[in-house]
């Protein structure tokens, strides 16, 4: 069972059956009351946004409900990290739900497409699903559906049959009766190629696999065949008496037969992922990566940590089955569903890209185009973009090993917008770059009264060959003042004699951006002593004398030998 991380989705809300008019107004919140098809009760009442929020679709108020999950979405929705596991497997379940029919009556959903035929009547099939799959708000107000490139889709279909009535003359006797019908045979059809058929069902279900298709956008055809025969007994006067009876009856019976093909199509966009991009190795062996996604993508996840892009999830029921209509041959009336089949969203989030953990994982750029912010369901209470937001198609990170061993390449997963579908890192397709460790050194020059001159040396501290910042990305800081060394690696500048300190810094460019990385350095001179002098033996003789005082420290105290502190004899 699917784990609730940090994202959870809920409105509880409870279903009443609705027995109304035939254009009744729409009925408001309908997931399930309490949990069903072995959910537990967290991953339940997270499923269902777009509900009613603070009411749960009746007089409930929050502190009612039973379960904290329950009571936190009851005022809000909360999004999904990644695409829920069990949206599947609920599907699957949920269809079984649809209530029984006999031959007299058929209940339908209130967007399905029905057929009249001159005995079949009402009949309808209508893709239940179609999963994995995930709806993306991409920067329109319609979204994109993308698949699986193999998967499943369900369906559902019902009819009546209308059997005429008897008809009685003094000289003729019509009796109509029904002989068979059944559900004869279902077809997938992908782009108008049948690819797949199966014995009729109420419940059509076929595996599909859009590989060998050429192009990206598809088109799901489920067809059904229905068959009717009738019985149509005739007893026909053939001479009468002198009374006006009927004298000689004949009988014979015709077996009329009826047979009608149900339709219903889905446009969908094949999901694929690939990524790319470039890698290098840090000096203290963390490993940094550029990835870039071949289309929308949640991110990827690394040993230990995971990154995410701008797109977050969330469910919610598919309306068009909030309600059905039951029809017979004299009314028709709609009820509360007690099916609800569910659906996975993409939608871009306000928080951009985020990184987990924070002390193993950093973001150190995102990239991407920038669209206009489509619009959620007013029902849909999410944090989103005003206006417009960043794809972050190109996301770029830093990765501390939580073990010993570096993290290698391969251990980079890509992680898409559908369930299921991921993307493992190929050095082949990330270009390798370098990052040195760089040696930045400063020396003092001094004059009587006057102005010190600083000589500054840039260096790979791998090659020893100088660094030009002229030429690259990245900022060099003497004394507060911004500078840049030539193609020897170095520079001079004057600078007051005020404090007769000077420090200086080199920040490198991102490492993506040039054909050798590098890690800053800094360095600290002070007037009439060597680059560093001070500096550095301080640091040096720290630890040292830290470690000695500190071992004095706890043999007197665990002695009681009179030697703390050190200096007290003196």
């Amino acid at each position: 069972m699917h784990v609730l991380r940090e994202s959870l989705v809920l409105f509880a809300v409870i279903g009443v059956v609705l027995t109304v008019a035939i254009a009744p107004a729409p009925v408001a919140a309908h997931p399930p009351p309490l949990p069903e098809h072995g959910l537990d009760s967290a991953t339940f009442y997270a499923l269902w946004s777009g509900d009613a929020d603070g009411t749960g679709g009746s007089a409930n108020t929050t502190e009612s409900f039973d379960h904290p999950v329950q009571r936190l979405a009851a005022s809000t929705d909360i999004p999904f990290n990644d695409p829920p596991d069990e949206v599947d497997d609920w599907n699957r379940q949920d269809r079984r739900d649809l209530s029984p029919t006999d031959v007299n009556t058929s209940i339908y959903p209130s967007a399905a497409n029905r057929t009249q035929g001159e005995f079949i009547r009402d009949a309808y099939v209508s893709i239940f699903a179609t999963q994995p799959s995930t709806w993306a708000y991409l920067s329109s107000d319609e979204p994109r559906q993308y698949v699986a490139p193999e998967g499943e889709l369900l369906g559902s279909a019902d009819y009546r049959i209308a059997v005429p009535e008897n008809r009685n003359t003094s000289h003729r006797r019509v009796r109509w009766g029904l002989h068979s019908h059944r559900y004869n045979i279902s077809t997938l059809q992908v782009d108008n190629r049948e690819v797949s058929t199966a014995p009729g069902s109420r419940t059509p279900q076929f595996a599909y696999s859009l590989r060998e298709y050429p192009g990206r956008t598809h088109t799901l055809t489920l067809s059904l065949q229905v068959n009717v025969t009738l019985s149509r007994h005739v007893r026909q006067c053939r001479g009468y008496d002198e009374d006006l009876h009927c004298a000689n009856w004949t009988n014979y019976t015709t077996y009329p037969t009826e047979e009608i093909t149900l339709t219903d199509s889905v446009t969908v966009t094949e999901y694929r992922l690939t990524i790319s991009g470039q890698r290098a190795r840090y000096p203290n062996g963390d490993l940094g990566i550029v990835v870039n996604a071949s289309a929308p993508w949640r991110g990827y996840s690394v040993p230990g940590g995971d990154v995410s892009g701008v797109w977050r999830f969330y469910t919610a029921r598919d309306q068009n089955w909030d309600t059905l209509t039951i029809t017979n041959a004299s009314q028709s009336r709609r009820i509360h569903s007690p099916v609800h089949p569910l659906q996975v969203y993409a939608y871009p989030t306000s928080l951009g890209a985020t990184a987990s953990p924070r002390n193993s994982v950093s973001i150190l750029e995102t990239d991407g185009e920038n669209r206009s912010m489509p619009s959620l369901p007013d029902e849909i209470h999410l944090d989103v973009p005003t206006e417009s937001y960043t794809t972050t198609a190109r996301i770029v990170s830093r990765i501390h090993s939580p073990t010993e061993e570096p993290v290698p390449l391969s251990a980079v997963t890509g992680r898409g917008l559908v369930r299921g579908i991921s993307a493992d890192a190929n050095p082949a397709a990330f270009e390798e770059t370098s990052i040195h460790r760089s040696n930045l050194s400063i020396e003092l020059e001094t004059t009587p009264e006057g102005p010190l001159t600083v000589h500054v040396t840039l260096e790979d501290a791998n090659t020893g060959e100088p660094i030009e910042t002229a030429t690259r990305p990245g900022t060099l800081t003497v004394a507060d003042q911004r500078i840049d060394t030539g193609s020897d690696g170095t520079a001079t500048l004057t600078v007051s004699q005020a404090g007769s300190g000077v420090s200086a810094r080199f920040e490198p460019g991102p490492w993506w951006h040039v054909e050798t990385g590098y890690v800053g350095d800094s360095d600290v001179a002070i007037a009439g002593g060597t680059s560093l002098s001070l500096g550095r033996a301080a640091a040096q003789l720290f630890v040292p004398v830290s470690v000695f005082l500190l071992a004095v420290f706890f043999i007197d105290r665990i002695t009681g030998w009179p030697l703390w502190p050190p200096w007290r004899g003196l």
